[in-house]
């Protein structure tokens, strides 16, 4: 048998799913958490069709954890709205509250295992929304235009990387794993890929069709990206 854990970049895996499986409704923490189940049983599945040799959840911390989950808690600090200058507090916005819902709910979730960082404010505290750059960029939508809607709270994780790359790190050096399942876009991780590919590990990247850097590919091999999930439309 061999043994495989699942390590999971929590906001690139929620942001990224939405993108890809459009012909689902996100509205809810629920879906989210049904989500990561049928994503690492679809990882799973795959590698026992296409290999001889059983694979099994691997245990590292000996509580019958095998999936982990890096995210950071939401920030609770207050700021001024943009346009009008308003008070805002950002422990009660949406973002927050979806975020907290979210980790109560996959804290009760069998086989896995929270990993969480904190968030800080950026500098400049709000940023035009994605949508509405192009637009601005453009002169379609003038300074002038621009309201307190327009705008996104520019949040910053703190830690969430560095506890992965300790932890696919150890994992690999105490041999506690054969396989990884990687979900992360993010070329940082190299040197711990490099590491456990050191060790004897087999590394899977799943970047849920990301578009990944040349160095990220050139580090995982084309033979180890996989994407579980198709793209979808509604």
């Amino acid at each position: 048998m061999k043994r495989f854990v699942m390590l999971i970049d929590g906001a690139f895996f929620v942001k990224q799913v939405k993108e890809i499986r459009r012909d689902r409704q996100w509205h809810n923490a629920a879906a989210i958490v049904a989500t990561i189940l049928e994503f690492a049983e679809a990882h799973l599945a795959r590698l026992n069709a296409m290999h001889k040799v059983q694979f099994v959840p691997a245990d590292p911390l000996a509580n019958s954890n095998w999936m982990f989950f890096y995210d950071a808690l939401p920030y609770d600090g207050k700021g001024v709205m943009p346009i009008t200058g308003m008070g805002f507090n950002y422990a009660e916005s949406r973002r927050a509250s979806f975020q907290w819902n979210l980790l109560r709910r996959l804290k009760k979730l069998s086989g896995l295992e929270l990993r969480l960082g904190h968030c800080r404010i950026g500098d400049p505290e709000w940023d035009i929304k994605q949508e509405y750059k192009a637009d601005f960029h453009k002169g379609i939508l003038s300074q002038t235009d621009l309201t307190d809607m327009h705008f996104e709270p520019t949040l910053q994780q703190k830690g969430v990387d560095m506890q992965l790359g300790v932890d696919f790190a150890t994992m690999a050096i105490k041999q506690q794993v054969d396989t990884f399942v990687l979900v992360t876009g993010d070329a940082d991780f190299i040197p711990a890929i490099n590491l456990a590919r050191g060790e004897g590990c087999q590394v899977i990247l799943d970047p849920l069709e990301f578009r990944i850097s040349k160095n990220l590919r050139k580090a995982i091999g084309n033979k180890n990206i996989v994407n579980a999930f198709p793209r979808t439309r509604p």
